[in-house]
């Protein structure tokens, strides 16, 4: 990592490279979130050597946003180290405190009451506000409902999240040769919504799965091709 950040260091330096020097934190927005994604892709192919490439260009954007803020005296490569080291420890408190968990289900309730301690026991509008703006849609839906649902909020089991999303169905159907574009927009939010709500509980990612699909739909396009 010291290697990495000097490289930085010296991009970003007066005889550096004029592109690299360019770069804001706002201006990388869009390459950290190709990066984890071109890392997720390489995960489902199983190539240990896309991995491999994919986590050293993800670990880039740490780097060069730590130089970034480092230059502005806002923090820097350590500090953002020592802060997650610090989370680590704090979060498993069964493994670093008093606390106890025999299982993963145990652990997840364990690091969530943790985070809300260390956020100052937010209420739940103010866990669900702080889900990212710019997370997709369908991930946003999911971990909304998580914390939804950790409050005790929400469908309570399968059969509920199913007659839920049947529902919403039957109401898009009922509306959808009659209803304007706006009304429209909300019905078909509400159906995803509620689709979501349901692979919550086979613990199903909606955006990993949706994401499989279109690959699906691709290759088709690309095998009919080659048969043709």
């Amino acid at each position: 990592m010291e290697d990495l950040l000097k490289i930085m260091k010296r991009l970003r330096g007066p005889n550096g490279c004029p592109w690299d020097r360019e770069q804001t934190h706002e201006s990388l927005r869009t390459n950290v979130i190709e990066e984890a994604y071109e890392v997720v892709d390489a995960i489902e192919s199983k190539d240990d050597s896309a991995l491999c490439e994919e986590l050293g260009d993800l670990l880039l954007q740490i780097a060069f946003h730590c130089v970034i803020a480092q230059e502005e005296n806002r923090f820097d490569y350590e500090q953002v180290e020592k802060r997650i080291c610090d989370k680590l420890v704090s979060r498993h408190s069964h493994i670093f405190g008093n606390d106890t968990a025999e299982n993963a289900e145990e652990v997840l309730k364990l690091w969530r009451k943790n985070k809300e301690t260390e956020k100052g026991n937010r209420s739940l509008s103010e866990a669900m506000e702080a889900v990212p703006a710019s997370f997709p849609g369908l991930m946003k839906s999911f971990k909304v409902q998580e914390k939804a649902a950790s409050a005790g909020y929400g469908s309570k089991n399968l059969s509920e999240a199913v007659a839920l999303w049947e529902e919403k169905s039957n109401r898009l159907k009922e509306g959808i040769d009659h209803t304007n574009k706006a009304d429209l927009e909300q019905l078909f939010g509400e159906l995803l919504f509620s689709v979501v709500n349901v692979c919550r509980f086979f613990k199903i990612d909606p955006e990993i799965a949706v994401s499989k699909t279109v690959k699906r739909f691709v290759n088709g396009f690309s095998q009919k091709g080659e048969n043709e």
